[in-house]
């Protein structure tokens, strides 16, 4: 599946904070008049929303600082060994839109500001940040709500213990670069070889072999699958006809990422390359650069090969493979959590940057608003036949690695595995959510949205 970006696509301008005359004292829960309306009282700023059928006012968060005594992460010892899932699935293309330029001042950052910040000399505001490590962690599906802010921690322990403590079972693999492509990334094989042992419960392709390249090798990319791929059988042409094509629009001059296994349940992954001082590369915010020069996507890409071998068949059918929120979700989790299995922080900042659009202070058009009850909705699997198109692309990718945040806190990482396999064995989702998590999941899903729509709503 295409990893397309979902930051850098917005639109180019400064971060503006509307100021203004405010109706009546403003604090916290005060009553106001417009919607939206921002405005400064005492260094904090309050956002205008709407509390069931009253307008009032709500505390901006600030910008996350490092707490006065560093706090040390657990960082466990492991050896530095050295992801879409089936192509049927259409990839939701995001509004094309730039990254906005925020307004710089000598003040602190505000939270918002901290997210949308690009970097300067290769250093991104979200980078000085720490977090605190919580000091409860839910256990169950009876406290994962009043236990909540442990989730994070949880979830990132669990893919930090796996990778520290299981050797990769990954085969064969190859890589071809093109001609004009010079790697920006650390060792992509690496991180392969993590994604790997994160689940290790996971059935690895045999091979796999990388396409490596940035937009001025794309027809040599294209060249060079179509005649390693010849005789391949006719399903596997129609079902890829020009897989370079579909990740590299010439209006943007950028290529992005995508996988899928071929007739041997080998993997084939295209990892899209941005080069320094190109318009896509100037328009980065943190989990962008992340993703295109620390090589972060392609345990997403990796993970989507493991997902389809334990699919096989099933993977075609579109009321019958994972759906898309589920195996997007998992990918993205997943790529945020792996490269960054030995610090926390790390995992933390590009968690954050990455949700930019879904923050209730996020003050562009283009946000997106959530709320439990649209939460709710979203997880129904009434929507499976649409394939959730009639969702962003942020809910489908970002908050949905949220979701899968909670389910390997509870559950472990090599819970998403058994989820593929369940339904790879012929389950449909909702009896392999209650085989692989031990609860309905229609008993789940309003715990779950309460849990997201909190985390939004209040910077976390």
């Amino acid at each position: 599946m295409r990893r397309l970006p979902s930051l850098a696509l917005l639109v180019v301008g400064s971060l503006l904070f509307a100021t203004g005359p405010s109706f009546g004292a403003v604090k916290a829960s005060a009553s106001c008049k417009q919607a939206g309306k921002i405005t400064t009282k005492s260094g904090s700023e309050y956002r205008c929303v709407k509390k069931g059928k009253k307008l009032v006012w709500k505390k901006i968060p600030k910008a996350i600082d490092a707490p006065a005594t560093p706090v040390v992460t657990p960082t466990p010892t492991a050896s530095s060994s050295s992801s879409p899932s089936p192509t049927q699935e259409p990839t939701p293309t995001p509004t094309t839109t730039p990254t906005p330029t925020p307004t710089q001042s000598a003040k602190p950052l505000t939270f918002a500001e901290t997210l949308w910040s690009r970097g300067s000399n290769g250093k991104f505001p979200i980078e000085d940040k720490s977090f605190d490590v919580p000091t409860e962690i839910p256990t169950s599906w009876q406290d994962v709500y009043e236990k909540r802010l442990g989730i994070p921690y949880q979830a990132w322990l669990a893919i930090s213990k796996n990778v520290a403590s299981n050797p990769s079972k990954v085969g064969n693999v190859e890589f071809l670069t093109g001609p004009n492509t010079s790697s920006n990334n650390v060792n992509l094989e690496q991180i392969i070889n993590l994604a790997s042992r994160a689940v290790p419960s996971g059935i690895n392709p045999k091979n796999v072999r990388v396409f490596v390249f940035n937009f001025k090798d794309a027809n040599w990319a294209d060249q060079q699958f179509k005649n390693l791929y010849s005789n391949e059988s006719a399903s596997f042409k129609k079902m890829h006809p020009d897989p370079v094509w579909e990740i590299c629009p010439k209006d943007r001059e950028v290529c992005y990422q995508q996988s899928f296994l071929d007739s041997n349940l080998n993997g084939v992954i295209f990892m899209g390359l941005v080069d320094k001082g190109t318009r896509a590369q100037i328009e980065q915010t943190y989990s962008e650069f992340a993703r295109t020069f620390l090589g972060q996507v392609i345990a997403h890409e990796y993970l989507h090969t493991i997902e389809a071998i334990h699919l096989g068949e099933r993977r075609y059918g579109a009321m019958e493979r994972t759906p898309t929120w589920f195996s997007q979700g998992a990918a993205v989790f997943v790529e945020g959590a792996v490269p960054n299995y030995q610090t926390f922080d790390g995992f933390m900042r590009f968690r954050l940057v990455d949700s930019a659009t879904l923050y209730d202070d996020c003050p562009y058009s283009f946000c997106i608003k959530l709320n439990a009850s649209l939460i709710q909705d979203y997880l129904s699997l009434s929507h499976q036949e649409k394939n959730w198109d009639n969702f962003p692309y942020g809910m489908k990718y970002m908050m949905s690695a949220r979701v899968i945040e909670i389910l390997v806190a509870l559950n472990g990482p090599d819970s998403i595995i058994r989820m593929f396999a369940e339904i790879g064995r012929g389950k449909r989702f909702d009896q392999a959510f209650e085989t692989v998590y031990g609860v309905n999941y229609e008993t789940a899903k309003p715990i779950i949205a309460r849990i997201v729509a909190d985390q939004f709503a209040n910077g976390r």
